[in-house]
């Protein structure tokens, strides 16, 4: 599932619009942060949100 950082607060605000009207679910964090499908990742990218390949999810040691 690709992680979706987005720190400009209009484009996290756009980000959650263009989520919920695509439906389907996806999940929030702290800091801004999304987890979301792949679909959902391409849905960010198309409307100039997110880069057009997703990052890899960091993973915890």
């Amino acid at each position: 599932m690709p992680v979706v950082e987005i720190s400009d607060v209009r484009k996290y605000n756009k980000a959650v619009a263009v989520l919920v009207r695509l439906g389907g679910t996806f999940r929030t964090k702290p800091d801004r942060l999304f987890i979301v499908s792949p679909v959902q990742h391409q849905a960010l990218a198309d409307a100039g949100l997110v880069q057009s390949a997703p990052e890899k999810p960091k993973k915890r040691s």
